[in-house]
């Protein structure tokens, strides 16, 4: 599991190994999460260029290639790099 918002505690399964993911609050990380808008804002400054490169994971959410270093989570915010 890996570059991964997790609002709440993160708790794995026996034999799952998390690296690079984010928890907690996560307030004013969501364009609007109420509503399933899960895109990133300004305000998720501890995702953004925070994740680490993973070969198998090219593009993000809305196809939109991921940068190097890529955002944590299924985002990546502003125009294609």
């Amino acid at each position: 599991m890996a570059n991964n918002l997790v609002r709440g505690e993160i708790q794995l399964a026996p034999g799952v190994t998390a690296r690079n993911n984010l928890s907690g609050a996560l307030d004013g990380f969501f364009a609007d999460a109420a509503s399933g808008d899960l895109h990133l804002t300004a305000g998720a400054s501890g995702a953004l260029g925070r994740g680490i490169p993973l070969p198998d994971v090219k593009d993000d959410i809305d196809r939109q290639p991921r940068r190097s270093p890529p955002a944590i989570g299924a985002d990546e915010p502003g125009p294609p790099p």
